[in-house]
Order: C-alpha cells, then sequence, then structure tokens
C-alpha cells in the first residue's frame, strides 16, 4: 500500500518577510510621492504663469512703430482725462468755459495698452523722477484675476531661494470718504501661491527704498494702505484732478476723473452723526 507523500509545512520565516516586504513598498512609495510633490513644487516656483506668457507673447508680436504708438495713445489719454479735455474732440477752448468749472470724464485704461508701455517706457520715466526700479526686481507686467489687479515681474531672493516671476494679487476699493484703499492679499512664485510673508520683508523693504513714489507704494501695500487719489493738473496749477470711482474688468480698469479747482477738489469727510444716547448721557 503506497503511503501518500508527506505535506511540507511552509517556512516559518516566509510570513514575515512578506510584512517587511510590504512596510517597505509603502515606505518607498511615501518617499516617491514626497519627491514628486518637492518636484512639482519646484516646477510651478519655476514656471512662468500663462497670463505672464500671454502678455509677452501680445508685445512680442508688435512691431516697434505699434507699440510705440499704443504706448504714446495711452499718456495721451491719461493726460486729456486728468484735464478735463475730451480726447476725441481735442483741447478746444470755448468762451463759455470758466476756470470754476467742474468737468467729469471716463477714462477706460486696457491691460495690454499697460504692459506695452511698462515693455517700452517705464525705465525712461523713473528716469526722469532719478530713480529706477529695485535692483531685484525686472520686467514688470500686469494683468486682473479675480477683480484683482496682478502685479508681477521677475524677481531675484537668494534668501528666500525665490528666482523667477512673482505675482503680488492687489486688491484695491474705493471707500465712501472718497480714499482707495489697497491691500496685497497673495504673493505666488511662478504657479505657485505662497505665504505673503515668505517673500514679504525683504520685498517690501526693496520697494519702499525706491525713489520713485509709485514704487515705493508698492511696499506700502504689503502692510495695507489709503491712497488720497487726486493729482496736480499737468496744464492748470490753479486745478486738480481727482478719481471719483473705478470698476475692474477682467481686461481695462474704468475711472471716472474728476478735473476743477483745488479747492473744490480736496476730500470732504462728513462729520459722524453724535449718538443720541450717548450724547444725552454725557449731559
Amino acid at each position: 500500500m503506497s503511503q501518500s507523500p508527506s505535506t511540507t509545512p511552509p517556512d516559518a520565516p516566509a510570513a514575515p518577510r512578506r510584512r517587511w516586504f510590504g512596510c517597505l513598498s509603502i515606505v518607498l512609495a511615501l518617499v516617491a510621492i514626497v519627491i514628486l510633490a518637492v518636484a512639482l513644487a519646484l516646477w510651478m516656483a519655476k514656471s512662468e504663469p500663462a497670463e505672464w506668457r500671454e502678455m509677452n507673447a501680445m508685445i512680442a508680436g508688435l512691431t516697434i512703430e505699434e507699440k510705440a504708438k499704443r504706448a504714446d495713445g495711452l499718456e495721451a489719454s491719461i493726460g486729456n482725462a486728468s484735464q478735463g479735455i475730451d480726447g476725441k474732440t481735442g483741447p478746444v477752448v470755448t468762451p463759455n468755459t470758466k476756470s470754476s468749472d467742474i468737468v467729469e470724464r471716463d477714462l477706460s485704461v486696457g491691460v495690454a495698452d499697460v504692459n506695452i508701455w511698462l515693455a517700452t517706457k517705464l525705465d525712461a520715466w523713473l528716469a526722469n523722477q532719478g530713480s529706477t526700479m529695485p535692483k531685484i526686481v525686472s520686467d514688470p507686467r500686469v494683468w486682473i484675476e479675480e477683480e484683482q489687479i496682478v502685479l508681477s515681474a521677475r524677481v531675484l531672493l537668494p534668501g528666500a531661494n525665490i528666482d523667477g516671476v512673482v505675482s503680488f494679487g492687489l486688491e484695491a476699493q474705493m471707500r465712501e470718504d472718497g480714499q482707495i484703499a489697497m491691500k496685497i492679499a497673495k504673493v505666488r512664485t511662478g504657479k505657485l501661491r505662497v505665504p505673503t510673508g515668505v517673500v514679504a520683508d525683504q520685498l517690501k523693504e526693496e520697494f519702499k527704498n525706491a525713489q520713485a513714489g509709485a514704487v515705493q507704494m508698492i511696499g506700502k501695500a504689503f502692510d495695507g494702505m489709503t491712497l488720497d487719489p487726486v493729482f496736480p493738473d499737468g496744464g492748470d496749477k490753479n486745478r486738480s484732478t481727482r478719481v471719483v470711482d473705478f470698476k475692474i474688468h477682467p481686461d481695462r480698469v474704468d475711472l471716472k476723473i474728476r478735473n476743477g479747482p483745488k479747492d473744490k477738489m480736496k476730500l470732504k469727510v462728513e462729520p459722524k452723526p453724535k449718538d443720541k444716547a450717548t450724547d444725552g448721557a454725557a449731559k
């Protein structure tokens, strides 16, 4: 009678080996995920935002003459509106015009034209003020994203390990008292959003130390600031110009400009009404 073959029990160490291999696989998978996440973050930090590339492609597609014409046109439209001049008819002075008249104009500032101006005329404009952009900043561009004005530029900050395109989301709001409140609400390096404080401390000092007032304002906007939007009339020293309202659109900013005698363009803050209960208690 034949004997059935004996069955050999499995080796005892096999199960622990499988468990060990499973743990190692999990660890390796986690390490791979971390490496990929870091690589993705570095790629996003170095990548240029799509809007940045679009603006540069638009500028590169224009001839020198076209860029000059559009940049000059932007300057002319802003200059006309700030002096109460109707750009469609030109600086026509009629006998009925009085020095005490208040004139309002609507001004539309296109994002594309602003970027053309930044690329072709910013350096000369700053030089006329005896200033330059901070050395760590170059190639400024702007666009609009979710009703925020995005200020963008190439930034080199070795201390913060930043060397690429940095974007600042600027929130702006017209207050009831006629001032404009501005604050940089978010900062991104490339496509990667980072805490504002990571770059703010270094960048805002660079901007605040700039000689040009317009550049200094960017530094102040990190902490939040208010601006009284009244400016001297370039053609009449007795008159000034005030921005009384604005609306941010995806491709432009529409402004309402008021021009008139200086004393009528000053900020008028109405006193707050007294609380009757508090006033009565004081008596």
